[in-house]
């Protein structure tokens, strides 16, 4: 945690994410809720197991179950945007367990067609602020393709390709850089967009979300 980040604590001391209970400083959860999460076993991977995989690591920090899910269903799709600092708190801390080791130049996310749609740009911004770390958009989507939820796997597989391109004067080589998006299920998108970064000659890609429906 940065010392602004300790400052703002001061001032609007942390909240749990479902009873809203003041907490202790850097705390996501009271102890009572903590108990009602599944969280992911530290440092456990997600692999993408269905073609060649372009991201070098994968993590997410809960299940995709109650009351995560409903917690990222609000911010999402109802734009619950209050919740923008805590849940970049939980990427705060899956990415400083998993990917501290590494020197990361740019933290960016997932873009979308629909512009409203800005969950994983107020994420990777707030996470950026958070670290300490530089956050650029470097992705556009060129394809308004189907809603990814609503598919099956094989369908979410084929209804990803070539959606995503390098924005104009984007420069990735060499680069580490950190994906942000909000779930993962069969990691076909973040994948897509590893690949995107890869053929621009980027070093590494590590993706993070904050829930994923499981992991292989």
């Amino acid at each position: 945690m940065t010392f602004l980040n300790k400052i703002i604590d001061a001032f609007f001391p942390p909240r749990c994410l479902i009873c809203k209970r003041i907490v202790k400083c850097d705390y996501i959860f009271c102890d009572h809720c903590s108990t009602r999460v599944k969280q992911i076993v530290n440092k456990e991977q997600i692999n993408f197991k269905y073609g060649k995989q372009y991201f070098d690591k994968c993590v997410a920090g809960f299940y995709y179950q109650e009351p995560m899910s409903n917690i990222v269903c609000n911010f999402k799709f109802k734009k619950n945007w209050n919740k923008t600092r805590v849940l970049a708190r939980i990427l705060e801390k899956i990415i400083t367990l998993n990917y501290e080791e590494y020197a990361i130049d740019i933290i960016t996310f997932v873009p979308e067609t629909d512009k409203n749609k800005k969950h994983a740009l107020l994420l990777a911004r707030e996470l950026a602020r958070q670290l300490n770390k530089k956050y650029k958009p470097l992705l556009k989507k060129i394809c308004n393709n189907k809603t990814q939820h609503n598919l099956s796997r094989q369908e979410r597989l084929d209804n990803i390709k070539g959606v995503y391109m390098l924005e104009e004067n984007i420069d990735v080589h060499g680069k580490n850089i950190i994906l942000i998006d909000d779930i993962v299920t069969t990691g076909s998108t973040l994948n897509e967009c590893a690949k995107v970064f890869k053929l621009a000659g980027a070093n590494a890609v590590f993706c993070a979300a904050i829930c994923a429906t499981k992991i292989d």
